[in-house]
């Protein structure tokens, strides 16, 4: 009877089936997930993975679609014209070793895809270089200020670093079909006892406990600015060197086809200015950068 039970059991056919979820995202669904974890995850050798793939699957996905049109949610920067005929998209992300990485892709108006390949830069040693996309050094482009509709573009960016230190960088940026260049020649600097000088781009260094406001007001064709100063040590906090606005601005007035410099600005009262989200204190700060109780 045991036997019999038993031959029963294992000769009976199996009918339960287990039940499929679909899981199946779209393209676009797959590069906001691993956008979110390059960005947010608390392992820096994931967040390397996920760029890495996020790159791969960012490229397929331009090449097979004329517009990127859905929201990363500030986790990638992107500029184009009004029809996306091109655009400029970068992203950063926290190694495993905690450096910041920077990635991004130019599609040119012929549909060309030109990777931004990331060289480490010293920020402040890049005043009067032209730089190809080969020898990039790194940074978010999330505003467009000025486009000639002929190639030549100016544009705020946004770049930090492992000292503390966050940049905000005006950008003069030239497109080609087969290739793209940062920096030009075109902001003249005249200051009180000191040689007259021409930048190819502004770079503001700041501390990143602090802010830095960088605004454009298009009735008067000026860029404004914070005018960072330098907190020495005997003063700052912790003895920490700080990099913080002191309550005036410096700007640049376009003057035909260059930028002239403007040391100080008279009572100017800057409106809320564009900016990378990332970057913005989330806390009540003082001027020392210190939280305020």
């Amino acid at each position: 009877m045991l036997r019999f039970f038993i031959l029963f059991l294992f000769s009976f056919p199996l009918t339960l089936q287990c039940q499929v979820i679909d899981t199946k995202w779209d393209d676009a669904q797959n590069l906001l997930f691993w956008s979110d974890v390059m960005n947010t995850s608390s392992e820096g050798i994931f967040r390397s993975s996920a760029a890495k793939i996020f790159e791969k699957q960012f490229k397929e996905y331009a090449e097979k679609h004329d517009k990127i049109d859905f929201d990363f949610k500030n986790r990638i920067a992107l500029i184009s014209d009004q029809k996306q005929s091109w655009f400029i998209a970068t992203w950063q992300w926290k190694d495993e070793n905690e450096l910041w990485q920077y990635g991004g892709l130019y599609r040119s108006k012929v549909g060309k895809l030109i990777p931004l390949e990331f060289e480490k830069r010293n920020m402040l040693k890049l005043n009067y270089e032209i730089i190809e996309s080969n020898a990039w050094y790194g940074a978010l482009y999330f505003y467009l200020v000025e486009n000639d509709n002929k190639g030549s573009l100016l544009s705020f960016a946004f770049a930090q670093d492992e000292q503390g230190f966050k940049y905000k960088i005006i950008e003069p940026i030239h497109l080609f079909d087969d290739h793209i260049q940062f920096g030009k020649l075109i902001f003249q600097k005249k200051e009180k006892d000191k040689s007259d000088d021409v930048l190819s781009r502004i770079v503001i260094q700041y501390s990143g406990e602090s802010g830095c406001n960088l605004n454009y007001d298009t009735d008067t064709k000026e860029i404004l600015f914070d005018h960072i100063a330098t907190v020495t040590e005997t003063v700052a906090q912790n003895g920490k060197l700080l990099k913080v606005p002191d309550g005036t601005y410096e700007s640049f007035k376009k003057k035909s086809d260059y930028w002239e410099y403007i040391e100080r600005v008279p009572n100017q009262i800057l409106s809320k200015p564009p900016s990378d989200n990332r970057e913005r204190p989330k806390e009540k700060l003082d001027i020392m950068g210190r939280k305020l109780e």
